[in-house]
């Protein structure tokens, strides 16, 4: 007996030795939690019970745990590589099946897919360009195909126009201007008192110059706005009525410059093959002050093809792609997910085959988060809450194995 109590001592002491071993081993593997071993007596004891005077017969090893303690987050020159500040683990995809890791080291496979170095894929949120959720989850891919481009809807334009301006001295053609006729006119400085210029796009991604002449008319506090597109006048000039504080009248709000049935054209004056178009102007923040004639801001919301120049995530997992000469855009939001050991009774594990418990008492934050973990479970259980494909949270029953426990936790 005593020979066994000495052989008990020498396994655990191995088994502490190589729990240390595998967490100096580990200590440059990313998101590695350490381990301890936890050890317990172990008394001879019989069907009348223990004796008062029983000699011990040695130490078993009663579990091996892991510490899921903040570790050290450090930097890298990797834009893919990630780091979470608290609880959670990152969802990825292991040929259908959602594993779950705190490691964040990323990378793009052949594919294009964001994976890990085992090949399991990462996990997001879809969402809008805006960064709204759409729901459901899938694993984030880069695409670096050219994007689509987006043909001009509305322009926009803030601007001052000079109020002590005289009427131009030579009037503006009835017939307008055509850059590409014969011969080809364009309108003289004479004919007008301010100009300024925006591009625009057709439904190809072709770029064209949008020009806009304002006339003082003989009118006070009115003028006149005649639009040129490549140096094609389009349509007939609107009229432009300011009051005496130099305002647009609210009456007259918003006020808006329709070009309706454009056709793009090439830089010969041929039609280029793209749609005709339809958009607005917006000059509805025009003033009219005693000042020289100044543009505050001009924009319009179209753009040309592009091409990904590189992914950024930011601090809340939101996956941001910039693409060539087109704004950023978001693309997903990372899928983080709570897990906690939760004690027994109250609701029922639904036994579906895929591992999904009824939970109560969980909310969803904004960012897509889960705040807030199952109360109970019929048997004590790891519980993974999150949201599954179709954006509905869910507890996923990880390990209805674990020793019964009276107080949730998180890791």
């Amino acid at each position: 007996m005593s020979f066994e109590t000495a052989v008990s001592g020498i396994k655990a002491s191995a088994t502490n030795l190589g729990i240390i071993g595998n967490n100096i081993a580990n200590a440059g593997t990313t998101g590695f939690k350490s381990s301890r071993g936890e050890f317990t007596d172990v008394f001879s004891s019989s069907l009348l019970g223990a004796s008062g005077n029983a000699v011990g017969r040695g130490v078993a090893v009663n579990g091996v745990k892991q510490s899921f303690t903040q570790g050290n987050i450090t930097f890298t020159d990797n834009v893919l590589d990630m780091a979470i500040n608290g609880s959670g683990f990152f969802v990825l995809n292991d040929a259908g099946t959602n594993v779950y890791s705190r490691a964040g080291s990323f990378q793009v496979d052949r594919s294009g897919t964001v994976v890990n170095s085992a090949g399991h894929e990462l996990m997001t949120f879809n969402t809008t360009e805006t960064g709204s959720p759409t729901g459901g989850m899938s694993p984030l891919k880069i695409d670096t195909s050219l994007i689509q481009p987006e043909a001009t809807t509305a322009v926009d334009m803030s601007a001052n126009l000079d109020s002590r301006a005289l009427p131009p001295s030579v009037a503006w053609p009835a017939a307008g201007f055509d850059a590409f006729g014969s011969p080809a006119t364009a309108p003289d400085p004479d004919m007008f008192n301010s100009s300024t210029s925006v591009t625009i796009y057709d439904s190809l991604g072709n770029s064209h110059t949008q020009s806009l002449y304002f006339v003082k008319t003989a009118t006070e506090n009115e003028w006149e706005v005649h639009s040129l597109i490549d140096g094609v006048t389009q349509g007939s000039a609107s009229t432009l009525t300011f009051d005496s504080t130099g305002q647009i009248p609210t009456a007259d709000l918003p006020l808006e410059v329709d070009i309706s049935g454009w056709t793009p054209l090439d830089s010969a004056g041929n039609t280029n093959g793209a749609a005709a178009q339809d958009f607005t102007l917006d000059l509805s923040t025009l003033t009219q002050f005693g000042n020289e004639f100044s543009v505050s801001a001009i924009d319009q919301d179209g753009f040309t093809t592009g091409q990904l120049r590189g992914v950024e995530v930011g601090d809340g997992g939101v996956v941001v792609a910039p693409v060539d000469d087109v704004a950023s855009a978001v693309v997903a939001v990372v899928v983080v997910v709570v897990v906690a050991v939760v004690a027994a009774d109250g609701v029922d594990v639904v036994d579906d085959g895929v591992g999904v418990a009824d939970v109560d008492d969980v909310v969803v934050v904004d960012d897509g988060v889960v705040d807030g973990v199952a109360d109970d479970v019929d048997d004590a259980a790891v519980v993974v809450v999150g949201v599954d494909d179709a954006g509905v949270v869910v507890a996923a029953l990880v390990a209805p194995s674990v020793p019964r426990s009276s107080v949730a936790w998180l890791l």
